[in-house]
């Protein structure tokens, strides 16, 4: 799996590639985690390529929107799977994020 953060105008883009396994994980929170700090206005979850999440990745969403949420940044997903919108409907996901 690929992670990609690109930033620009308080929007950072978090684009996920392939598929995320338990074993990317460590890698990903790291990467995602620098994000907990930055005053951005909207994070976006980028899903068009991602063909399948872990628990674990739920887990990072998670935190994500944990640690976002309380300085008002807006966290969206974009482009998920049908599979993945089911995911995230049957895990209790769903209200915690904007889809588009």
């Amino acid at each position: 799996m690929e992670t990609i953060i690109e930033e620009k105008d308080k929007v950072a883009i978090v684009t996920l590639k392939g598929r995320f396994e338990t074993s990317e994980y460590a890698e990903a929170q790291e990467k995602i985690s620098t994000l907990y700090e930055k005053d951005l206005k909207r994070v976006i979850l980028e899903y068009k390529d991602l063909e399948y999440i872990a628990s674990s990745g739920l887990r990072m969403m998670y935190l994500l929107i944990k640690n976002m949420k309380p300085k008002k940044t807006e966290v969206v997903v974009r482009n998920a799977s049908e599979m993945l919108k089911e995911l995230f409907d049957s895990t209790g996901f769903s209200p915690l994020f904007t889809f588009e």
